[in-house]
């Protein structure tokens, strides 16, 4: 029998193309079970084709903290809700990114979006003290409930955090290969509600998970990992800079990064020139792959991923008449 609080969330997701290769699978998976220390408790998802399986190389695998109360919170004030959603998935030192963001639909179809560059923020939601001990700032949650509230109601935006702590600020560590630490996983699922996708967990025996948000059209699902898993498995990240003399077609400063040989050099940068995702930074991806393969979540797996803040409102096509939604916390685990 599983229990969950020793269960490992450690699944890695991939597609199963030929008879050789689901061989192959099942030879790895039986001699990992011969070598598994007797009280290694694992969980294997199958869905069709799509298999997510026990990880068996040597990174560290994160396990989930374990469960302890559950409440519906939906009622309380936004200030509440985001006190509590933050301080469960969060530490008073994590430089949280907030991303104020307009989504709509245009006439022809075409979803559109907008972000609100001047108002986005990197924020710390504790302070330190002369012996340099992180606490949470306990007089804030107010303050960021009605700044987030009146910016959402003034310019339609969704308010998005980025579920990774960022390694540093003004947007020059927001993409994936930067991120350094994880402390949850998570699955974002669509046109669903929370009880449904409940029953989902229970029928594929994932674990309950540590948070559940209501966003309005659909469910977040966080699992709050019992220790953070960190991505040390390459240097400190380089940050994406704005050119002092480089331009892009628009005129505007082009983005580069610093040739780290030289440390002068300004490369543009882009996609195609990023630093590759490390192996450990692959494999926590790899297991929110897993785990929403089996729940049916949506294409949410990447570090730098931001979803929206409970205690505000999904206001997805406002501007074209459609009512605001409430985003909000449902229970906490």
């Amino acid at each position: 029998m599983l229990r969950r609080s020793s269960i490992q969330a450690t699944c890695v997701a991939f597609l199963i193309t030929d008879q050789r290769q689901r061989q192959r699978q099942r030879q790895r998976h039986r001699q990992h079970k011969t070598t598994a220390k007797p009280h290694q408790h694992h969980i294997r998802f199958t869905c069709g084709k799509l298999g997510a399986f026990l990880m068996t190389t040597d990174v560290a695998r994160p396990t989930i903290a374990p469960a302890a109360t559950s409440e519906n919170l939906a009622m309380l004030p936004p200030s509440e809700q985001m006190r509590l959603f933050f301080t469960t998935l969060f530490e008073p030192s994590d430089l949280i990114l907030f991303r104020p963001i307009e989504t709509w639909t245009d006439s022809d179809g075409r979803k559109r979006s907008n972000v609100l560059y001047k108002s986005v923020r990197h924020r710390r939601l504790g302070v330190c003290d002369n012996d340099r001990n992180w606490s949470w700032q306990p007089n804030l949650w107010e303050s960021l409930a009605r700044s987030s509230i009146q910016l959402g109601e003034k310019s339609h935006a969704n308010i998005f955090f980025g579920v990774c702590p960022r390694f540093g600020s003004d947007g020059k560590y927001d993409k994936a290969w930067q991120i350094r630490n994880v402390r949850c996983v998570w699955a974002d699922l669509d046109g669903v509600s929370v009880e449904e996708a409940v029953k989902r967990c229970h029928k594929n025996q994932v674990p309950m998970p540590t948070v559940v948000v209501s966003t309005g059209n659909g469910v977040h699902f966080y699992w709050k990992l019992s220790e953070p898993f960190l991505i040390d498995d390459v240097p400190d990240p380089l940050p994406i800079l704005r050119s002092r003399t480089l331009k892009n077609a628009r005129g505007k400063s082009e983005s580069v990064i610093i040739d780290p040989t030289n440390g002068k050099k300004e490369i543009p940068y882009s996609a195609n020139i990023a630093p590759p995702m490390s192996n450990k930074a692959l494999h926590i991806q790899s297991i929110m792959q897993g785990i929403n393969a089996v729940i049916g979540g949506d294409h949410t797996k990447d570090l730098s991923r931001i979803l929206r803040v409970p205690g505000t409102a999904n206001r997805k096509n406002e501007r074209n008449g459609d009512a605001a939604k409430p985003c909000s916390l449902i229970s906490i685990s």
